[in-house]
């Protein structure tokens, strides 16, 4: 007589095990995949919000010299709890001048692609996620927050913006200026350099833009053709400014 073989309780407790074990890796890999997304996605905001919040700063560049308010966005008031808890998690105790962006403010200013509320204060060119963003016991606000690159060189923030010039005397007139080995004080979405003659009336020339996440070994150039001392001024993302003066005098 054939004996009927069948699959036995052992067997199939076995297979059961297993089965769970599968699913709850891949449940558990599902979820990291989903909150890894949605840290992604607050990283693409906040790297817009950066760049719009610093054109609005090259925009009010004069009223924030001459300390005008800038009434961008709404009073954080509004959502004081919320702002005051991210305040605190991202060490501001000075509150002064931030500005709360909300759907209605950022669709305004016709900026796509934000899902977000924001605190921002333009004049220090700070951006702020209001709600932030939990993942692994660590909330997120910032760029700074999602990433290592706090300075161009991926390496600790400098005190102060640090730049070399070389100026190159030219043969029809005039200097060419090179900007090169910048170093800028935090994590920058973008910067300006900026340049006068000093002892006449004293205005800057129109900012050359650096591009977004440049490199330091990356080299900026531009002409004068007056000698005399210059001024040379280069800020970055985060209002922080460095300063080199070349005394040029024909040969």
């Amino acid at each position: 007589m054939k004996r009927n073989k069948g699959i036995t309780l052992i067997a199939l407790t076995i297979t059961i095990i297993v089965l769970l074990i599968l699913a709850s890796v891949a449940t558990y890999s599902g979820i990291g995949t989903i909150k890894s997304s949605k840290l992604n996605k607050l990283k693409q905001e906040l790297e817009i919000m950066q760049a719009e919040v610093n054109l609005l700063y090259e925009k009010y560049k004069d009223d924030i010299k001459a300390n005008i308010e800038i009434t961008v966005g709404k009073d954080i008031s509004i959502k004081q709890e919320q702002a005051n808890t991210a305040f605190s998690d991202c060490g501001v105790t000075d509150t002064t001048g931030y500005r709360l962006y909300d759907s209605e403010t950022i669709k305004e200013l016709n900026i796509e692609g934000i899902e977000r509320e924001y605190l921002v204060n333009v004049a220090k060119r700070d951006v702020i996620c209001l709600d932030g963003f939990e993942m692994d016991g660590k909330k997120y606000y910032q760029l700074k927050d999602l990433t290592e690159k706090n300075t161009i060189e991926y390496g600790i923030p400098e005190e102060e913006v640090t730049f070399d010039v070389n100026a190159t005397e030219l043969t029809e007139g005039g200097w060419k200026i090179d900007i090169s080995n910048i170093k800028f004080s935090k994590y920058v979405g973008i910067g300006t350099i900026s340049y006068r003659k000093l002892g006449t009336d004293g205005n800057w020339s129109t900012p050359i833009t650096i591009e977004k996440n440049a490199k330091s070994n990356q080299s900026y150039s531009f002409t004068v053709r007056e000698d005399g001392t210059y001024e040379i001024i280069i800020e970055d993302a985060k209002g922080k400014s460095g300063t080199n003066t070349q005394n040029l005098s024909g040969t």
